[in-house]
């Protein structure tokens, strides 16, 4: 969670497993900025707002997708590429031509999707940069 927290414009908490006050934090103020109840706890209304709805059309990010999710993914590759994406929230050409790239710097097959395997290895390699 700190992870994501930290994708979604959170200061910087530590990605050490603990959800803490500044964790609990951090959920207050991401369900302030989605009109949820701020009780700092990540129940599943407020994970699905994070991005993690289990819904079949997320499976697999890929061009056309429209989602919160395609958000963390521009913010993650701007992170870990160290270069400029436009944040939207839909997963343009430009998008997949940047999860590429990832992908290859990570040992992947370059599909330009993202799946599983890439998410977390983004979101992994996302949170544990500086």
């Amino acid at each position: 969670i700190n992870a994501v927290m930290n994708l979604k414009g959170s200061k910087r908490l530590a990605t050490d497993g603990d959800f803490g006050s500044g964790t609990a934090k951090a959920v207050k103020a991401f369900q302030a900025t989605v009109s949820l109840p701020q009780t700092g706890t990540v129940d599943r209304t407020t994970w699905d707002a994070l991005g993690f709805a289990t819904r079949s059309d997320l499976a697999v990010l890929k061009v056309g997708s429209r989602h919160p999710a395609v958000s963390s993914v521009q913010r993650a590759l701007a992170k870990v590429l160290r270069k400029k994406v436009a944040v939207t929230g839909e997963f343009s050409s430009s998008l997949a031509n940047d999860v590429k790239l990832y992908q290859k710097r990570a040992g992947f097959k370059q599909s330009g999707r993202v799946g599983p395997s890439t998410w977390a290895s983004l979101m992994l390699a996302a949170a544990t940069l500086k």
